[in-house]
């Protein structure tokens, strides 16, 4: 039997080892190509939110500085910043999907 590729095995990982063994490179690169499937109008409600208040509790988003994490619920213990978010409600369902494929799986 041949063994899986490196990044395979990573993108099966757990949050906890995908933390110890991630490539900050493949990261970089998924978070750019991520950022690239935003419209001009998607870019300009995230900006807004980055400035605004916390995201409202029950709201799903992505953390692109932790992206193994995958998409997470806002609830009233959630500390994150927002200007490392993205927010469901800010972005169109097509938009929200093709992310959603992009991420590592947990």
């Amino acid at each position: 039997p041949t063994s899986a590729a490196p990044q395979d095995v990573r993108m099966r990982a757990t949050p906890k080892q995908m933390n110890q063994t991630s490539n900050p490179t493949s990261e970089y690169s998924i978070r750019d190509g991520i950022l690239k499937l935003l419209s001009d109008d998607e870019v300009a409600r995230v900006a807004t939110m980055e400035s605004g208040p916390r995201l409202p509790i029950g709201d799903e988003y992505i953390d692109l500085a932790h992206l193994h994490n995958g998409v997470r619920r806002m609830d009233d213990t959630t500390v994150v910043k927002n200007g490392d978010l993205l927010s469901r409600s800010a972005l169109n369902e097509k938009t929200w999907s093709n992310i959603c494929a992009r991420l590592p799986l947990a």
